[in-house]
């Protein structure tokens, strides 16, 4: 009875906006533990985990993880299996059958500025495919405590960043990225840890590395339709659950 309270919520939050303003988020559970991929029901949106360390690259597994506060999900191998490393990265595509989506917020925790885990300014890529045909590829890097800068790329004009946790020891170098594609509708988008400007214990081994929180997104008003059937879809499957497991 409280998940279907939850789901009726969640789609009356989706419904009742009325409006492209209202976001939706998407927050990794334990579910995605051990997944090579995850689909989303009510968006459509699919992630996946890749290890590149191989050209092709491969297929990963997605590790939940909790941790300072907040949870998230990493890649398992690569230097860490916790977090999304150098040699790992998170795609995201969205079924291509439905309208594209302006995603207006990412959520990234453990990028820190160093020396917490001898890493000097840790940075993360982050690009996407827009619908328009184009695409966008920025570079951040941790400038202090509470500091995102960009180093490489051009960051799409109303993009910010918010310091939710301090980059430092002891706090979670939890940061949320606002409007990471700008104004623009994007087909699929992509995460993963780039060179850090520098290591303190100079081999390099757990050279920038960070979890993925969440994601926010505004679906074109014609998707809250399906957005509705999806979260009635994900109710329909934890009752039957229930049902087998009583």
């Amino acid at each position: 009875m409280k998940h279907r309270l939850s789901i009726a919520v969640a789609l009356a939050a989706a419904l009742g906006a009325g409006s492209a303003s209202a976001a939706y988020v998407i927050a990794p559970n334990a579910s995605w533990e051990n997944q090579a991929a995850y689909t989303d029901l009510a968006t459509g949106l699919q992630f996946q985990a890749f290890n590149t360390a191989t050209s092709p690259e491969t297929a990963g597994r997605f590790n939940f993880y909790q941790t300072s506060g907040f949870s998230g999900v990493g890649i398992f191998g690569g230097r860490t299996d916790t977090e999304v490393d150098t040699t790992e990265r998170i795609a995201a595509a969205f079924d291509p059958a439905r309208s594209p989506v302006q995603v207006t917020g990412l959520g990234i925790g453990l990028l820190f500025d160093g020396p917490e885990h001898n890493d000097e300014g840790e940075r993360i890529n982050v690009s996407a495919n827009l619908a328009s045909g184009g695409t966008l590829n920025y570079t951040l890097q941790v400038g202090s405590a509470n500091t995102l800068t960009l180093v490489g790329g051009a960051t799409p004009t109303g993009f910010s960043f918010s310091n939710l946790q301090a980059a430092e020891s002891g706090s979670g170098g939890h940061w949320r990225l606002n409007n990471p594609f700008g104004d623009s509708l994007v087909s699929s988008f992509s995460l993963t840890a780039a060179t850090a400007f520098g290591c303190l214990d100079g081999a390099c081994t757990n050279n920038s590395d960070f979890l993925l929180t969440q994601v926010a997104l505004v679906p074109e008003p014609s998707e809250y339709a399906m957005m509705g059937a999806g979260l009635l879809a994900v109710g329909a499957i934890v009752r039957r659950r229930r049902r087998q497991q009583a």
